[in-house]
Parts: structure tokens; C-alpha cells; sequence
């Protein structure tokens, strides 16, 4: 009976395979079929064992949480819901992957659009790669938005930001947001159709707003979690740092993965060393960044970021800081890419792919750094917090404090 189910499913999946095949392959100048031969193995057992890690470290995590008597609040209680965390690590990761792709082209790639821009065989494979990853950055962070809006529950508070603004840090993520995903969506429209009336120094002044409002909204994820001032250990000067830079490595994991679908040539290889070697340099100081984060809570004098620190070094979030993040976020993908830029021009495909799976447990480390940093500083009970937010809460605007409901979950 289970072989039945299985065939049928296999002679489904042949045609869909065939047509998604053609497309891709038009489209970007992917060998497909390829790509099930060397590079789709790879990432394939990739990403299964990063869903078997997530899954095996939240359900750890879960249990020690169970059986500790210093439990977490309750769901109802929880100051991010898990839509709001969603949003933390697809928001981050997908404006760090249109940040990264529009650097790329402004310093390296330079492609051509308009009437000038190459068709077919003729693309070179730098600018496929970038194209693929322009789309799906561009669709991580429409995801991540998603997921804010819904977790909302109504769009009339984000309106009333837009059409009542006031200088605080929350109308400035709504403007960068709602700004990234129209120039976001733009540079993705201009690549996956030919439009002859566009030239090159529109998508440059595009590009450069995409750069800079991508790091703003990257930026944001990491100031929505550091203004909530009633948790100690998320008001430190070293959460922004940590997240921006998180979500450019995320970024740059999402651009070597869509590399991973492009055929391998001196061009592409030449971008995927440049991607390692940036990568090498910003995990580096998100080490830095993670390390002071820690270490100001722990030497703090308020006891509840003192309590979070301990959570996460030896508490109940540990095993999803150390394992998740520290090893497989960064340990491990600086050891490789160290490798793989030290191989230089006598790397193979095979370093190539391998370069594809290590992009995997950085997004692994993206998703495990956010998870234990907000399950550590909710540890303590909403009503030791209450005094402190309601004091910022008075000082909102109507439309800010609509938007704390959110925050404080008060369904």
C-alpha cells in the first residue's frame, strides 16, 4: 500500500518537475538537471538535518523548560507571539539579502537593463545568481511582513502610523518597511521581465535606496526588541549591532544557496569567493557583537539581565545558543569559508556546494540566535514589567499604543 502512495506521488511530481524544470532554466540559466547530480544532494541532506536540528533543539529546549521550576511566562503572557518572532528572522534575513544583492551589483556585478541587457545564453552567470537572489530575498521579506501584519490583526494601526507619524523609532521601521518592499519589488519586476524603457542608472538609484533602507530595516528588528524597556537584558547598545549583522550573514547564506542553482563558471565562482570572504568578515563581528551582548548583561547590575545571561550560557536556552548559534551559525561557517577563500582559483565544484551547505547553518544560526536572545529575556513574569512599559505606553502616541498590544500580547 505505501509503495502504491509512492508511486503515484512520483509519477506527480515527474510532470511538475519537467515544466518547473523549463522555467528555471529559461528564466535563469540554470542547469537543473544538474544540479540534482552534484549540488541538490548536498543541500538537500543540508537542509533536512538543519530542520532536524531546529526541531530537536526547540523540542530540548521545551522539555528543560518543562521540568525547570524558573519556567517561562505563559503563552498568553509572552511578549513576542511566535508571528512576531517569524518576522524577526524572515524580515532580518530577507533585507539583508536585498542590502547584499544590491551592493553586489553596484560594486561588482554591474548589469545591464533596457535595451542593453544581455538575453539567453549570453547572461553572465554573476548576474543570474543575483537575479534568483533578488527574488527570493525579495519574497523572504514579503513572508516576514506577512507575518507582522497578521500578528497585528488589524492594518489600521500601521495606517494611522503612516498618516499620523511622530518622531519614534516605531513609525521609522513602518516607513523603512513599506519603503524596501516597493523598491524591493521593483528591482525584482525589472529582472524577471524585459523592460526596454529602464536604463541603468534607474535601477542604480533603486539599488542604492534598497542598500540603504535594507540595513534601516535590518536595523529595526533589532530596535523593536531593544525599546521594549521593561527587559533588562534587551536594552543593551549590542542587540542592534548583533542583529544587523545576522541578517546580513543570513543575507549572504540566501545569495550562495540560490548560487547553488546556477551553473558553476569562473564568474560565479569569483562572486561566491567574494560572498566568503565577506561573510568571513561579518560573522566576525557578530562574534564581537554576541560576546558584549552576553557579557554586559552578565556583569550587569540589574538582576533580571543577569537571569537572562545565565539562561542562555548555562540556562534553559543554552543548548540553542551553543549548539544552534555559536557552532552552527558561526564556528562552523567561518572554518569553512576560511577554507574555501584560502582555495582560492583551485576550488571545485564539490568546495562550491560545500559553500551551498554552510549557507544552510548560517540561516540555522540566524533563526537559533533570535529563538534563545527573546525565550531568555522572557523569562520573568509580564507583571514585574508592567510598571516600566506603562510609563513608556503614556508618552505613545494613539497609534504607538495600539501597536504595544502586539508587543505585550494582549489578545
Amino acid at each position: 500500500m505505501r509503495s502504491q502512495k509512492i508511486g503515484r506521488l512520483a509519477n506527480v511530481r515527474r510532470p511538475i518537475f519537467s515544466l518547473t524544470t523549463r522555467f528555471v532554466s529559461r528564466s535563469f540559466k540554470c542547469d537543473v538537471r544538474r544540479l540534482y547530480v552534484d549540488a541538490d544532494k548536498m543541500l538537500s541532506y543540508s537542509v533536512t538535518c538543519a530542520v532536524l536540528l531546529c526541531h530537536t533543539l526547540t523540542q530540548k529546549n521545551t522539555n528543560t523548560r518543562a521540568q525547570t521550576q524558573e519556567s517561562r511566562c505563559e503563552e498568553k503572557d509572552c511578549v513576542f507571539s511566535e508571528l512576531a518572532i517569524t518576522y524577526l528572522i524572515l524580515g532580518g534575513v530577507g533585507a539583508g539579502c536585498i542590502s547584499i544583492c544590491s551592493l553586489l551589483d553596484l560594486v561588482l556585478v554591474r548589469e545591464s537593463f533596457g535595451f542593453d541587457r544581455e538575453q539567453g545564453p549570453l547572461v553572465r552567470t554573476d548576474a543570474n545568481i543575483l537575479d534568483f537572489a533578488f527574488i527570493a530575498g525579495f519574497v523572504v521579506f514579503c513572508l516576514g511582513c506577512a507575518c507582522l501584519v497578521v500578528d497585528l490583526g488589524r492594518t489600521d494601526r500601521l495606517l494611522s502610523l503612516l498618516v499620523r507619524p511622530s518622531l519614534t523609532w516605531m513609525t521609522f521601521g513602518v516607513y523603512a518597511i513599506s519603503v524596501l518592499l516597493v523598491v524591493g519589488a521593483l528591482l525584482a519586476l525589472v529582472r524577471v521581465l524585459y523592460i526596454p524603457e529602464v536604463r541603468r542608472g534607474v535601477v542604480i538609484a533603486l539599488e542604492f535606496v534598497a542598500l540603504v533602507v535594507g540595513l534601516a530595516v535590518a536595523s529595526y528588528t533589532g530596535l523593536l526588541v531593544s525599546g521594549l524597556i521593561g527587559v533588562a537584558f534587551w536594552n543593551s547598545p549590542w542587540l542592534v549591532p548583533l542583529f544587523v549583522t545576522s541578517s546580513l550573514s543570513g543575507g549572504i547564506a540566501l545569495v550562495v544557496i540560490c548560487g547553488a542553482f546556477v551553473v558553476k563558471d569562473e564568474v560565479s565562482r569569483k562572486l561566491l569567493h567574494q560572498l566568503a570572504l565577506a561573510d568571513i568578515l561579518v560573522i566576525i563581528v557578530e562574534g564581537v557583537s554576541a560576546t558584549l551582548f552576553v557579557l554586559g548583561a552578565l556583569y550587569a547590575e540589574n538582576p533580571g539581565a543577569f537571569a537572562s545571561a545565565q539562561s542562555i550560557l548555562e540556562g534553559s536556552q543554552s543548548p540553542i545558543w551553543w549548539f544552534g548559534f555559536v557552532l552552527c551559525g558561526m564556528a562552523v561557517p567561518l572554518v569553512a569559508e576560511i577554507i574555501f577563500v584560502i582555495a582560492g582559483k583551485r576550488d571545485s565544484d564539490m568546495l562550491s556546494n560545500a559553500l551551498g551547505c554552510v549557507a544552510v547553518l548560517v540561516l540555522v544560526g540566524v533563526i537559533c540566535m533570535r529563538v534563545s536572545v527573546i525565550g531568555a529575556g522572557e523569562h520573568r513574569p509580564l507583571e514585574l514589567q508592567v510598571a516600566s512599559v506603562s510609563s513608556a505606553a503614556d508618552k505613545a502616541s494613539d497609534g504607538e499604543q495600539e501597536l504595544m498590544a502586539f508587543m505585550l500580547a494582549t489578545e
